[in-house]
């Protein structure tokens, strides 16, 4: 019985708890987009085409006014780093890392041809 007791200890104890189920944190991230609208123009080069919910977060697809050739990877990479420090820092984002949501991001060039893709969660801070 002592094992038993152990076990569902340390399963409950290595298990992530979160304060909102999968479908709770769909339905808040959805709430939230259907608030916007698309497409966003972010800047010169970026426009935000579409959000979507995935099973535990939100996914960002963006275009970028440029072809692949012209986008360098450095630069695919800062916008990366700028998002995680982002995620940990601003306390706006509080309720995605108390909640570990996931945003993936979507780049697709001029044509429509994918960059790069990415994931960043609480556990990258």
């Amino acid at each position: 019985m002592n094992k038993i007791i152990l076990g569902f200890l340390i399963v409950l104890v290595a298990s992530p708890v979160f304060a909102l189920s999968n479908t709770e944190v769909r339905s808040n991230i959805q709430s939230f987009i259907d608030t916007q609208e698309f497409p966003q123009k972010i800047d010169t080069v970026i426009t935000l085409l579409r959000m979507e919910t995935t099973t535990r977060g939100i996914a960002y697809t963006y275009q970028l006014s440029m072809s692949q050739d012209q986008f360098s990877i450095a630069a695919l990479n800062g916008i990366k780093l700028n998002n995680i420090t982002n995620l940990c820092t601003n306390s706006v984002m509080n309720w995605y890392k108390s909640n570990d949501i996931e945003m993936i991001y979507y780049y697709f060039d001029d044509m429509g041809e994918l960059i790069s893709l990415f994931k960043v969660t609480s556990s990258d801070c």
